[in-house]
C-alpha cells in the first residue's frame, strides 16, 4: 500500500484524498503501489501503465459493464423487489434505490451481489455543521487561554460531534460520479476489475477503471479524465 509523503506528488491534488484514490485502486487491480514507485507517478497515464505491468495479460469478456449491469440488476430486482423494467442503464439511481432507504439496502446488496460497492458518503450539509462545530472546538480552545471558563465547551462540543457522526449515519446517502444505475454498473466494475477480468484485462480495460474509480473518488465527471491529466491538476468537487 502506498505510504503518503510530502515529496510525493500524489499529495498535492485540489481536494482528492490520495489515499482512498490509491487504495481503491490497489483494491481494484489487486494489486501493491509502493511509495517509491507511487513518488515516479506524475499523470494517470503512468498510473495506467504501471498497473498495466502488473496484472496479467489479455482481454476481458466484452462489453464488460454491460455484464455488470445485468448481474446488478438481477441483484437489485432481489433486493430492492423492484420489476426489470423498472432498472435501466439510464434509471435514476434515486429512483430505484431510494435515499430514504438506501443506507439499508446497501449491505444487502454488497451480500447479495458478492462484490465491492463504492461507500455511502456523508451529505454536504452533514459536513458543514460537522466542520462548523469542530471550527468552534479549535475557537474555544484558543480562546480558552484568555478565558479559561470557554474550555468547559469543549468537551460539549467534541460529544456533540461524536453524536451527530453516529446519528447521522443512516442519511450518509452520497454516491460521487454516480447519478444513475449505468453509472453505478461501471464504478462496480471499476472496483472489482481484477476479480472479474478472468483470463486478464487489456489496456483500455485498465484504463477505463481508472477513469471510473477516480471518478466516484473525486466526484468529477469521467468526460474530464485524460491520460495527461497530472495528479496535481486533478479537480474535485468534494
Amino acid at each position: 500500500m502506498m505510504i503518503i509523503s510530502h515529496s510525493n506528488q500524489l499529495t498535492c491534488t485540489k481536494g482528492l484524498d490520495p489515499i482512498e484514490f490509491i487504495m481503491a485502486v490497489e483494491d481494484a487491480f489487486e494489486i501493491s503501489i509502493p511509495n517509491r514507485d507511487a513518488e515516479k507517478l506524475d499523470t494517470l497515464d503512468d498510473l495506467s501503465r504501471y498497473v498495466r505491468q502488473r496484472v496479467q495479460p489479455g482481454s476481458s469478456p466484452e462489453c464488460a459493464t454491460a455484464k455488470m449491469f445485468y448481474r446488478l440488476r438481477q441483484t437489485l430486482m432481489k433486493v430492492t423487489g423492484r420489476a426489470r423494467e423498472k432498472i435501466r442503464p439510464e434509471s435514476r439511481l434515486d429512483d430505484v434505490i431510494p435515499r430514504a432507504c438506501r443506507a439499508q439496502q446497501w449491505p444487502l446488496l454488497q451480500q447479495e451481489l458478492g462484490l465491492r460497492l463504492p461507500q455511502l458518503q456523508m451529505p454536504g450539509l452533514v459536513m458543514g455543521v460537522n466542520t462548523a462545530l469542530i471550527l468552534a472546538f479549535f475557537l474555544c480552545s484558543a480562546m480558552g487561554f484568555i478565558w479559561p471558563w470557554l474550555w468547559l465547551g469543549c468537551p460539549v462540543m467534541v460529544a456533540a460531534v461524536a453524536l451527530l457522526l453516529w446519528r447521522s449515519r443512516p442519511y450518509w446517502t452520497d454516491l460521487h460520479g454516480c447519478q444513475s444505475i449505468g453509472d453505478l454498473a461501471r464504478i462496480v466494475w471499476a472496483r472489482n476489475v481484477a476479480s472479474l477480468a478472468g483470463a486478464g484485462m487489456s489496456e483500455e480495460h485498465v484504463w477505463q477503471a481508472i477513469v471510473y474509480i477516480l471518478s466516484n473518488c473525486a466526484g468529477i465527471e469521467p468526460s474530464q479524465i485524460s491520460r495527461e491529466l497530472r495528479f496535481i491538476d486533478i479537480p474535485s468537487d468534494l
